[in-house]
């Protein structure tokens, strides 16, 4: 399946078109102890580029689809299927790549879904430890953050400030924390013995993302044009106009 994923989700801009042809030899995805990923989908024709964009997406996203594409050999129209990561994250950039990917699957007669950002960053380090939790920096001293406990979703997601997270965890004796913001959280929380914070890699998790978009569209098929993204809280702006009313 041609698959074309963008991630804006945080400063990092991420990008990738999947082939389902490419013959390059890569490994295929590691067998996932807990859940089976998306049939067929292997880092074979992932084409992607990560910059960190310091959240001015808009300015670079296109171009950044449009050497994605081109370099996988392919014309837009040859696209099976359209993906982003619907939230939690940067309210300015999941609206960017929402409106773009919803904008090209019309222009396109293309399905598009929508993948939870912290499903995407957790997925790859679900056969790494019993328990992983993604974490985005939500500012304002609090978190983005779920609970995976034996590669399913436990609880969450959350807008979780530190100490109220690790109430959630004071039970579990080993933790993989995963995300892009991890060099600065890391020092927010009292870590405990068996507490492990994988270190930034500045990537979007594109193969993830990509492997996340065709199985969800695999099991449910493509989204409805009024999908939505999926806050855990108001943004400033609206919360702005709530104060003032």
């Amino acid at each position: 399946m041609n698959c074309l994923v963008i991630d804006c989700s945080s400063e990092i801009l991420g990008v990738a078109v999947s082939t389902s042809n490419s013959g390059t030899g890569r490994p295929a995805l590691p067998k996932h102890p807990y859940k089976t990923p998306a049939t067929g989908t292997t880092r074979d024709g992932l084409i992607c580029i990560s910059i960190d964009a310091g959240y001015r997406h808009a300015e670079r996203l296109m171009s950044a689809v449009e050497y994605c594409v081109h370099e996988a050999g392919l014309q837009a129209s040859e696209l099976d299927l359209l993906a982003c990561t619907g939230g939690p994250g940067s309210f300015t950039g999941l609206r960017i790549a929402l409106s773009t990917i919803k904008g090209l699957a019309l222009g396109l007669g293309k399905p598009y879904v929508l993948v939870p950002t912290l499903e995407v960053f957790a997925y790859e380090s679900l056969a790494l430890c019993k328990v992983v939790v993604p974490l985005l920096d939500a500012k304002r001293n609090q978190s983005y953050a779920a609970i995976y406990r034996d590669g399913k979703l436990s609880d969450g997601p959350f807008d979780i400030k530190p100490e109220e997270l690790a109430e959630k965890l004071e039970h579990d004796e080993e933790i993989l924390f995963v995300g892009p913001h991890n060099s600065v959280l890391a020092d927010k929380f009292t870590v405990r013995a068996g507490w492990r914070f994988a270190p930034d890699t500045r990537q979007a998790p594109l193969a993830a993302l990509t492997a996340l978009a065709i199985s969800h569209f695999m099991q449910t098929g493509g989204a409805e044009s009024s999908a939505g993204l999926w806050y855990l809280r108001a943004s400033d702006a609206e919360e702005a106009v709530e104060r003032n009313a």
